[in-house]
């Protein structure tokens, strides 16, 4: 686990809305030094279905101080029409997963940003990628989930396959939610974080990320920013 200290929690809307940095600020020292700090905003939510709480989600936006150039939803759930769920001076993209009904990934990007989508399939896994220019980086921001009818060991050998191929990329960054907790210590975490470092990815949370009501030092780290 890298020694980047990032401070996440599953968040309410006074807590985003008053969010003036970037993850890449809290990654300054593993990126190149000309790389455009501060630029990019991205935000990654589990939403539990995009359909039952969409309307919450647009509040979430609207209330917001900043609006994130990239707002990635896991756990959509099957998405049948995309176009129902648009959000203003943003385009929409879906990893039209279907594992079981609640897997699902959907990407916001800002539309004033120039950027190209792409799924790209992984035997049963499909990973959906934003290729864009930041300043004069190309850069591929990459969300992808595992539900839990996929086991873990087969996904850690597709998402394996997955870096590998983008492993020589300098400005990859991949985020979701892979239901596999790094705090616990056993094989699946294990060899999970072992693939991210030995093909060069650091991630960029050492700490709960669904923290236990009770206590936000304790709880399960399934998110993953890398």
């Amino acid at each position: 686990m890298s020694d980047v200290n990032i401070a996440y929690s599953e968040i309410n809307y006074s807590e985003v809305s008053e969010i003036k940095e970037t993850c890449f600020n809290n990654a300054s020292h593993y990126l190149d030094s000309s790389f455009p700090l501060g630029e990019l905003t991205l935000l990654t939510l589990n939403v539990r279905s995009l359909d039952k709480n969409f309307s919450s989600l647009l509040i979430f936006v609207e209330r917001l101080k900043f609006k994130p150039d990239i707002i990635v939803c896991t756990e959509t759930w099957q998405i049948k029409h995309l176009y129902l769920y648009n959000i203003c001076d943003y385009d929409i993209y879906c990893n039209e997963s279907t594992i079981n009904q609640n897997d699902g990934v959907v990407v916001y990007v800002k539309r004033c940003i120039h950027h190209l989508a792409k799924i790209e399939k992984i035997e049963y896994c499909k990973f959906l990628s934003i290729f864009f220019k930041l300043g004069t980086h190309q850069v591929t921001v990459s969300a992808i989930y595992r539900c839990h009818f996929l086991p873990k060991q087969i996904f850690i050998d597709i998402l394996n396959k997955f870096l590998l191929k983008y492993q020589t990329d300098p400005n990859h960054f991949i985020t979701g939610d892979f239901n596999i907790d790094l705090i616990s210590k056993n094989v699946f975490s294990e060899n999970y974080l072992n693939n991210f470092l030995q093909s060069g990815y650091k991630p960029y949370f050492n700490g709960p990320t669904r923290p236990n009501r009770s206590s936000e030092l304790e709880g399960t780290c399934v998110q993953l920013f890398c």
